[in-house]
């Protein structure tokens, strides 16, 4: 999603300002269940939660993102139509 706002500060300079915005929903997550609990040498099924069961993968679509930005231009317009971008 993108809104932008350009404003006229003078004849030949101009403002711009955008947000930049998205949200995503469902997203997988997951991970290995029944891993060692605690690091160290030796076998790991000592250090599991339940020692007699395999390790196991898992995933689940309750992963959630959003990102928001501000985005800002500066604008100076030269003569014959050339222009030059500042802060962009």
């Amino acid at each position: 999603m993108e809104f932008r706002n350009p404003t006229e500060l003078a004849a030949n300079l101009a403002l711009s300002a955008a947000y930049v915005g998205s949200h995503n929903l469902r997203l997988a997550i997951g991970g290995d269940y029944n891993t060692a609990v605690a690091p160290g040498p030796g076998p790991i099924a000592p250090r599991q939660l339940w020692p007699y069961a395999p390790v196991t993968a898992w995933d689940h679509s309750a992963g959630q993102s959003q990102y928001h930005g501000l985005q800002m231009k500066v604008e100076r317009r030269m003569a014959k139509g050339l222009s030059l971008p500042f802060l962009t």
